[in-house]
């Protein structure tokens, strides 16, 4: 037969090499499939591999740094039988070379290499010929990729040279995949975090009380998307005002789940409950019931009298508020320990007849201990003084003002806390 004048024969080794070229540029178009997931990835590039160099099986192993094992993650070609005998789960220790050498492995014949132990397995699975690489992450070794033969198979400098591109592509696009994947977590996480602090919100009073003869107005702050602080205002009959601010330990979620743990329970309590001392000695129990042993709240309470102009109230390891009078500060310091901390805790209350021209200040400790300014951090004697120098305003320009005078030093530090502030004002 006359061989077509346009048709010319291609050596072997050109046609091998132009095989392996398109090996890699097949698992390269991987890197464009962002979409894939890690496991999805895995499992397009031991199929691409082993279609792509004409091979009868290939094998995703990635290392794995607590059991110091490599584990098949991936598989094309190889049926689940073989996977699952015993000589083939040994074969890792043979593949930990890889990671201990940064090498190869390349083995004429599985059925008779004595460390592999694979004679009859391999034999009824159809392969012989194997050649594995190494797969690299921030110049280490993570894990091998392998094909194998169905027949006896002598591996050339260009099969062994395209498995090690693939395996660069392979691990640029593995790479890639878990970036995305991280990505995708974190994008998750920010809405999450976005609609629970959403739910937060919501939780804070919408309204301030309006009750003749005072002014009172309450504001707080997260540090991060949500908090742990919290303030509240709950209706009682005969015109009594319960005042709540409370800041939990820890960060983040759970700090915001303990926070509703401990409104819930206060508000629960309180109404049903009319001795102060007793709602925070109930409240604590619950949260010292259903919390973790690090997990406690400083809470101060206290319940208004409008008519009478008495403020009764309890100090549960809260910073203690301030009281100012005709130019002198009184802090309110009875109570007890925070809440949710001792599963036994005794609570006393005060009674305190308040005048015209108080102010009380109840705050959280982001403003007493602001870091970032003053070298030393704020000390509770500049927080008094600046509070001093505003106590003559409505109570709404007294928190404004407080801001005006830390809030930018505060959202430019390093690190810091929720900040919350409730000022009540005798008019």
């Amino acid at each position: 037969m006359s061989r077509n004048p346009t048709e010319v024969a291609v050596p072997t080794e050109y046609r091998q090499i132009r095989d392996e070229l398109a090996a890699v540029d097949e698992v390269s178009k991987l890197l464009t499939a962002s979409e894939l997931d890690p496991d999805a990835l895995l499992t397009e590039i031991v199929r691409t591999t082993a279609k792509e160099m004409g091979m009868k099986a290939s094998v995703i192993r990635l290392f794995d740094p607590e059991t110091r094992e490599l584990a098949i993650k991936a598989v094309h070609g190889l049926s689940a039988d073989f996977l699952d005998e015993q000589s083939v789960r040994e074969t890792k220790k043979r593949f930990a070379q890889l990671i201990e050498n940064d090498g190869i492995i390349m083995i004429g014949d599985v059925r008779s290499d004595p460390d592999l132990t694979l004679s009859k397995s391999a034999e009824k699975e159809g392969i012989s010929s194997l050649l594995a690489v190494g797969l690299s992450r921030d110049n280490k070794t993570v894990g091998a990729l392998s094909v194998y033969t169905e027949e006896p198979h002598t591996f050339t400098a260009a099969e062994v040279q395209a498995l090690r591109v693939i395996a660069n592509q392979a691990s640029v696009a593995l790479e890639l995949s878990y970036l995305h994947e991280e990505r995708m977590e974190k994008e998750w996480l920010e809405r999450e975090l976005s609609i629970a602090g959403e739910l937060q919100a919501n939780f804070l009073p919408k309204e301030m009380p309006d009750i003749p003869g005072f002014d009172i107005r309450g504001s707080s702050r997260s540090w991060e998307e949500i908090g742990g602080d919290f303030f509240d205002f709950i209706d009682h009959p005969e015109h009594n005002l319960g005042v709540a601010v409370g800041d939990v330990s820890g960060k983040g979620i759970p700090a915001a789940l303990l926070m509703f743990m401990v409104r819930t329970a206060l508000r629960s309590h309180s109404e049903h409950e009319y001795s102060i001392s007793e709602i925070i000695s109930r409240v604590n129990h619950a949260l010292y019931r259903d919390t973790k042993s690090e997990q406690f709240a400083t809470l101060f309470y206290g319940v208004l009298n409008a008519p009478n102009r008495v403020l009764t109230y309890v100090n549960a390891g809260h910073n203690p508020p301030l009281l100012f009078r005709k130019g002198k500060v009184q802090t309110l310091q009875v109570g007890g320990a925070p809440v949710g901390l001792l599963e036994s805790s005794l609570y006393e209350q005060q009674a305190i007849a308040l005048k015209s021209g108080d102010v009380l200040v109840v705050y959280t400790d982001g403003y007493a201990e602001i870091t970032g300014l003053e070298d030393e951090g704020v000390e509770d004697e500049l927080f008094v003084k600046v509070l001093s120098a505003q106590i003559d305003l409505d109570a709404d320009e007294i928190i404004a003002a407080v801001e005006r005078s830390f809030g930018k030093a505060l959202d430019m530090a390093e690190h810091g806390d929720d900040r919350t502030m409730v000022v009540i004002k005798v008019r």
